[in-house]
């Protein structure tokens, strides 16, 4: 995904491709995975869950912190800060035609488990017949959700601080980033400074 999704050329300036080592090993070293029954609660506040939620590395409860983790469910069209690389790509009501093309991808995804699908005569709504969820197997079904959701995490973390500090990032995929190769020392001190890490490096993560 190119920056503003704006070509660039660029010219008598080195740029590198930035890129963590093993990106989804780190990610499963780093996620702390939810354990044991949920439980479903609809009195307790955003604010309530996050000021008692676990801090990073922590496995134990404390007296504080002693909420590991929850789901929500929730529709985010807006996060108020401007981004080369939006962190919301797209908002599904902005366009209300797009029902029978998402109905369309959504059985072309995910047509293992769908028994039988039907537009309803006269309206852009699909009737579909679903098999026998995984989630009533014995699997941890958001597992993929959680790797996925923290790779993201991890990657923004260095393309927000990027950001932040005015170093030009002009390209960025699932785990690499073009830069210019004279802001890199600038980003990694600022790295170093926020979340205590190094960022360039051989290990796990760097």
């Amino acid at each position: 995904m190119l920056a503003h999704n704006t070509k660039r050329i660029t010219e008598g300036r080195p740029v590198v491709d930035f890129d963590p080592v093993s990106l989804y090993p780190f990610v499963m070293a780093r996620l702390y995975c939810l354990e044991g029954m949920p439980k479903v609660v609809d009195a307790w506040t955003t604010k309530y869950l996050l000021s008692h939620l676990f801090e990073n590395g922590q496995t134990e409860p404390t007296a504080e912190r002693f909420i590991s983790g929850f789901f929500v469910v929730d529709k985010i069209v807006k996060v108020g800060i401007e981004r080369a690389f939006p962190l919301i790509l797209r908002n599904p009501d902005a366009n209300q035609g797009e029902e029978l093309e998402r109905a369309t991808n959504y059985i072309a995804e995910n047509n293992n488990m769908i028994n039988e699908a039907e537009t309803l005569n006269g309206s852009n709504v699909t009737r579909v017949v679903k098999l026998k969820p995984i989630n009533r197997h014995y699997t941890f079904v958001t597992l993929r959700v959680n790797i996925f959701s923290m790779s993201k995490r991890i990657m923004n973390e260095v393309m927000c601080t990027a950001e932040d500090i005015g170093v030009d990032i002009m390209y960025q995929d699932t785990d690499s980033m073009h830069l210019y190769k004279d802001q890199l020392d600038a980003l990694s001190e600022e790295f170093r400074v926020r979340y205590g890490g190094e960022l360039v490096g051989s290990r796990m993560g760097q």
